[in-house]
């Protein structure tokens, strides 16, 4: 194999590299599910909530309120968008709601845990990006140095076409009292 082939390995290495990833999307919401009124005709509902959309067969569910098999009353207006939404069958404990000092100890811990591991996240986001640079930026002299190589590597093969001249001595020097004085004799001749 010689240095051309091997270049040509390593660009194809380069070229395969992956691009930086692009922003992820989100996941579509759910889509619509399926419920029944008490008289057993299926509704489907995107949101069981306020400003949720409910439709019969298609189209709008007409004004007015309309019973879920589970007692929930929902309070529709003429284009099928929920207005209001009444409790069904729920258990007492359900209905309850809890006193709100005891869980604010626990929220809190979990409100600390969350803007810590927020924070940490932050900082891995700032090394990941810093990393990112250097990684370009290795990327790029990379890509110079195999331009370099390459033209190195397409230069010519053969050796010179003369031999390089001594300019100190006629005869290479063999000892060092010979280099020696031959430096003194090219300074000399110099001055």
């Amino acid at each position: 194999m010689n240095i051309n082939d091997t270049l040509k390995k390593i660009k194809a290495l380069f070229a395969d590299m992956p691009a930086p990833d692009a922003p992820k999307e989100e996941a579509p919401a759910a889509g619509p599910k399926e419920y029944k009124l008490k008289d057993g005709t299926a509704v489907m509902i995107d949101n069981l909530a306020a400003g949720g959309i409910v439709t019969i067969a298609g189209v709008p569910a007409p004004a007015g309120e309309h019973i879920l098999e589970d007692g929930t009353t929902l309070t529709v207006d003429m284009n099928g968008i929920i207005l209001e939404i009444k409790g069904g069958e729920a258990p007492a404990e359900e209905m309850q709601q809890p006193e709100p000092d005891k869980y604010a100890e626990q929220f809190a811990t979990i409100n600390g845990k969350f803007e810590e591991m927020t924070g940490i996240i932050d900082r891995q986001n700032g090394t990941l990006q810093r990393f990112d640079a250097a990684l370009k930026q290795s990327n790029e002299a990379l890509q110079g140095l195999l331009q370099v190589v390459e033209k190195i590597a397409n230069g010519p093969a053969a050796a010179p076409a003369e031999a390089p001249r001594q300019q100190f001595v006629k005869e290479t020097p063999t000892t060092k009292e010979e280099m020696f004085a031959g430096v003194t004799a090219y300074m000399k001749k110099v001055s």
